[in-house]
């Protein structure tokens, strides 16, 4: 996996532009994670450069907004109760989504379902930065499936990590009724890598033959 940094918050990786910034310090306790990272799905530098310069204005104006928020806080000793519930109810690691699936799903399995869905997990925290269901992204399961490419892995085992981190997430916000999205469905997996090496294959074996 290549990344190649350049001006305006932009990186490439395997030739996509993506956005990223740092949180500004003083608003890093508000969020999950320390650094916005968002694929702008584009090999154009200048596509890349406007949407990472429309993003970055949005970002600023987004935490100007929650600086003022803070001051009136502050100045009124006003807090949003609500949304702290909401949040906690909402709070549930990948860790635990595991553990729930193993729980409620292994009865009867071999090792092959343990090993699987022990290592799809592992992968994911890896490749993530949070460990939170409902910081969950959708460009997360993109990351996620180019990070598993980037491996070397084949097409089908690909397919079949992402089908095991799916089923898990999926129990997990059924359980446990939390008001999130399951990224991980729907998410393209290009089988463009395993059609090329199954014609390579045929080839060298259609061309042993023809030799003998």
């Amino acid at each position: 996996m290549v990344y190649t940094r350049s001006p305006d918050y932009l990186y490439r990786r395997n030739g996509i532009y993506y956005f990223t910034r740092n949180v500004p310090s003083d608003l890093k306790t508000r969020f999950n994670k320390n650094r916005v990272v968002v694929s702008l799905h584009t090999r154009s530098e200048v596509k890349a450069q406007k949407a990472a310069f429309a993003l970055s204005d949005r970002l600023e104006r987004y935490f100007e907004s929650l600086r003022l928020e803070r001051f009136h806080s502050q100045e009124l000793g006003l807090k949003a109760l609500q949304d702290i519930k909401t949040a906690n109810s909402n709070h549930f690691s990948l860790s635990d989504a595991l553990a729930l699936y193993h729980r409620l799903k292994g009865t009867g399995k071999n090792q092959l379902f343990y090993d699987v869905s022990n290592r799809s997990i592992r992968y994911l925290a890896e490749c993530l930065e949070h460990n939170n269901l409902s910081d969950l992204e959708i460009s997360d399961a993109g990351r996620f499936r180019d990070y598993l490419f980037a491996r070397g892995m084949s097409y089908s085992s690909v397919k079949r990590l992402f089908s095991s981190v799916k089923s898990i997430v999926n129990l997990a916000i059924r359980e446990q009724g939390l008001t999130v999205t399951n990224v991980f469905s729907g998410t393209f997996i290009s089988d463009d890598g395993a059609s090329r090496r199954y014609r390579i294959t045929r080839c060298c074996f259609a061309s042993i033959i023809f030799f003998r």
